[in-house]
């Protein structure tokens, strides 16, 4: 760790990341980690925001821990090391010590200036969603994010929302946006947003309504809406309520002018 060589100590942080539930003295280890979010060297400090997705649940001094994910490294003028904090929040908030402090800290790093710590505070309400204190502001918070401007962030928020969506307060208002990133301008956006739509369906409460979302996603003008449509009505068959109507729209799929859609199909 007190090498000069910066590639030395890049590689020592992300030792310590990989090995960490191996390690004898994990409150060193943390120790250790939290100095390199001081190193001059951004690689140091890239390395060191991956190793901080560490088992949490392992530290003997969680308080201690908590204090300095929240009150420093959250708040740290280095984007690598608030990213960093943001993934380790979502990852170890069911271990942190105060969870309301650490709530408000994820709200802010929701609003963050840097478009990577957004798109990380995003992934880390849908890991933490089920343990905070506040589910209504959570759930305005994660799909405010599915409307931000940067695309990877609509990629985080639209991963967050599959994961956490059975723990929403409002599915419906959840299953709209999910619908909207199924239209999103970037592919792989659309991609995400189908694999929330497959596997979010079972938790809805108007099936019948969103069956019928599904099935007009079907017949969409853009070919590429069409067959991640089609891909979330495999997912989702088992739970339709209309199974004959959605056979019958998939048939019609495979003899789609565009051959993707009919490969999907």
């Amino acid at each position: 760790m007190g090498s000069s060589n910066p590639k030395e100590r890049e590689e020592a942080a992300r030792k310590i990341g990989s090995t960490f539930s191996e390690l004898e003295n994990k409150d060193q280890a943390w120790k250790d980690l939290v100095a390199l979010t001081k190193d001059p060297d951004s690689h140091v400090q890239r390395g060191m925001a991956g190793a901080l997705l560490l088992e949490f649940q392992y530290l003997t001094d969680k308080d201690q821990a908590s204090k300095d994910l929240m009150m420093e490294l959250t708040k740290d003028p280095n984007s690598y090391v608030r990213w960093g904090a943001a993934s380790a929040l979502g990852s170890a908030f069911q271990y942190v010590t105060d969870k309301d402090q650490a709530w408000k800290d994820l709200l802010a790093l929701a609003k963050d200036q840097d478009s990577e710590v957004r798109r990380r505070t995003a992934e880390a309400l849908g890991s933490a969603f089920q343990y905070l204190p506040d589910k209504d502001q959570a759930s305005k918070d994660l799909l405010a994010l599915t409307k931000d401007q940067n695309r990877d962030v609509r990629w985080g928020a639209a991963s967050a929302l599959g994961s956490a969506f059975q723990y929403l307060p409002d599915k419906d208002q959840a299953w709209k946006d999910l619908l909207a990133l199924l239209k999103d301008e970037v592919s792989y956006v659309q991609s995400v947003a189908k694999d929330a739509l497959g596997s979010t369906f079972q938790y809805l409460s108007d099936k019948d309504q969103a069956s019928k979302d599904l099935l007009t996603l079907t017949k969409d003008q853009n070919s590429y809406v069409r067959w991640r449509a089609a891909d979330a009505l495999s997912s989702a068959f088992q739970y339709l309520p209309d199974k004959d109507q959605a056979w019958k729209d998939l048939l019609a799929l495979t003899k789609d002018e565009d051959s993707n859609v009919r490969w999907r199909a």
